[in-house]
């Protein structure tokens, strides 16, 4: 249970039945609190001699408590002591006045986003890090002062004892394995033997991949369809279904986001995601008739191609939205062409195996975003004009 306190929670999943077990003890212990701003205070944290010692800024005074003092729970004293400024927590705890005394809780790195977008104030750099050019103290007091001006009510998440969203008290979502079974209850009404297949859960996103168990015949091609659930319980995300497809001699799993349906909390009920479902996969024949042109056309000049479609996927990203493919990453991918070719290793090219290069130079240590947003570029390859791109 000790590392569900971390900042940097990332669990993933290849069985279904343990993710949906995952997600539903990770329900247990979710909290939304909704406090009035009036009576909520934030302090930097310092840890001294196994003392969690709190401050902050009142007037022209610096203010001083110790956790101790202030009974707060048992899990927060655990987070703050074993985490804050040594393994990946953040220097700042929410404080909220009670009848009988001041409860604290430790605020997530995953709660930046959320906190920004009350307060309007922005860093440079992540909650957690022992530098980020102001002293907490200090941060501590602007965010306190700008959130008592957003609202005269916020809305907390507070997950195994930490604070990781800071929303709008309209802001309300649907519980996440609440939200998982709906989805699957839509998707069984279109496809029956539906199901969870795999996933992951982090304190920013959470991805369930259902399984359809259907397939699509094209060009030959058995193409399996899946679909993926991305969610957030602290307003870092909204809602998105994405389409994916999945077909033999391959292992991967193709993600199609720009054919993705996305909704916020607030207008959510089953009626939406049921229209959302099916306006995803409105064009999904369409995508897999362009991948299955990908899979089987041959490149002539594979090295010229690839080249051309990074430029080409790039302007895309800047255009469109999605990661830009780096230099470095691209420069890599053309070697490894380049090598292949020259050494005869490999004697034909297909558009899926540059696809799949360019997958695979997604940095394995990039934020889940920042991977998907990535994926989302490289898979608009197979709107490239092929016979344009694969000339001299």
């Amino acid at each position: 249970m000790k590392q569900k306190f971390s900042d940097h929670l990332v669990e993933n999943y290849s069985d279904g039945k343990t993710l949906l077990e995952s997600i539903a003890e990770r329900g247990k212990n979710t909290d939304y609190i909704i406090l009035p701003t009036n009576i909520v205070t934030f302090w930097a944290g310092r840890v001294e001699n196994g003392v969690v010692c709190l401050t902050r800024l009142e007037g022209d005074k610096l203010v001083n408590k110790t956790l101790k003092e202030c009974r707060t729970t048992d899990a927060a004293i655990h987070t703050a002591t074993r985490e804050i400024g040594v393994d990946g927590g953040t220097q700042l705890f929410l404080g909220y006045q009670t009848k009988a005394r001041i409860e604290f809780i430790p605020i997530s790195a995953a709660c930046k986003m959320s906190i920004t977008n009350r307060s309007k104030v922005s860093i440079a750099g992540e909650l957690d890090e022992t530098d980020f050019g102001i002293s907490p103290i200090a941060l501590a007091k602007v965010y306190e002062d700008s959130v008592k001006k957003y609202a005269e009510n916020i809305r907390c998440a507070v997950v195994y004892g930490k604070v990781i969203g800071i929303m709008s008290e309209i802001y309300s979502p649907i519980p996440q394995g609440e939200l998982v079974d709906t989805v699957l209850r839509v998707l069984r009404d279109r496809h029956a033997n539906a199901e969870v297949i795999s996933g992951s859960i982090s304190n920013r996103i959470t991805s369930v991949d259902f399984d359809l168990k259907e397939t699509i015949v094209e060009n030959g091609m058995q193409v399996e369809i899946l679909t993926t659930l991305l969610n957030s319980d602290n307003g870092y995300s909204a809602v998105r279904l994405v389409p994916c497809c999945r077909f033999s001699g391959r292992n991967m799993v193709y993600p199609f986001h720009d054919d993705d349906w996305a909704s916020n909390h607030i207008s959510l009920d089953m009626e939406t995601i049921a229209a959302g479902v099916d306006t995803m996969f409105m064009n999904l024949r369409d995508t897999v008739s362009l991948l299955a042109t990908a899979e089987t056309r041959t490149l002539q000049y594979p090295y010229v191609y690839t080249e051309k479609v990074i430029e080409q996927l790039n302007r895309w990203a800047t255009n469109k939205g999605g990661a830009k493919i780096t230099k470095h990453a691209a420069k890599d991918i053309l070697c490894r062409v380049d090598t292949l070719v020259t050494q005869n290793i490999i004697s034909e090219f297909t558009v899926m195996d540059i696809a799949d290069y360019l997958l695979d130079a997604i940095p394995q240590d990039a934020a889940n975003t920042t991977q998907d947003a990535w994926k989302k570029t490289v898979m608009r390859i197979i709107h490239i004009d092929h016979d344009a791109f694969d000339a001299v």
